[in-house]
């Protein structure tokens, strides 16, 4: 092979390379969540907050760390969904897993509430 039909092939290959960064360039990224889910997920946060709030002096303490900790957990998952694209992926895992440890602690205070309500 010669040297030309070298040098055409790397001019070639830096060509298909150019053009598929420009068609990522041009082309936006989707947004993996749709706009209804971060409306709904706002409705059952706002929800929780009033179940706390308004039934503060009925409820015990499980039920009240109960709402809180899903409270929680529902903010933080809000939160994911808008910073997925603004934080580098590290911090957006570690927002995951507490995210995930806010609910199944939430799950788990459930569990004790009806416990404690109706067996004990």
């Amino acid at each position: 092979m010669s040297f030309m039909a070298k040098q055409t092939k790397k001019i070639l290959r830096n060509i298909k390379k150019t053009e598929e960064i420009e068609k990522e360039l041009v082309e936006p990224e989707k947004p993996k969540h749709k706009a209804w889910e971060s409306y709904v997920l706002g409705a059952v946060i706002c929800l929780s907050l009033f179940l706390l709030t308004a039934g503060w002096d009925v409820l015990n303490n499980v039920n009240r760390a109960m709402y809180i900790t899903i409270s929680l957990g529902l903010i933080s998952m809000y939160a994911e969904r808008k910073l997925e694209s603004k934080w580098p992926k590290e911090r957006l895992v570690w927002l995951s897993r507490g995210t995930a440890a806010f609910i199944i602690i939430a799950i788990g205070l459930f569990i004790l509430a009806v416990y404690t309500d109706h067996f004990a």
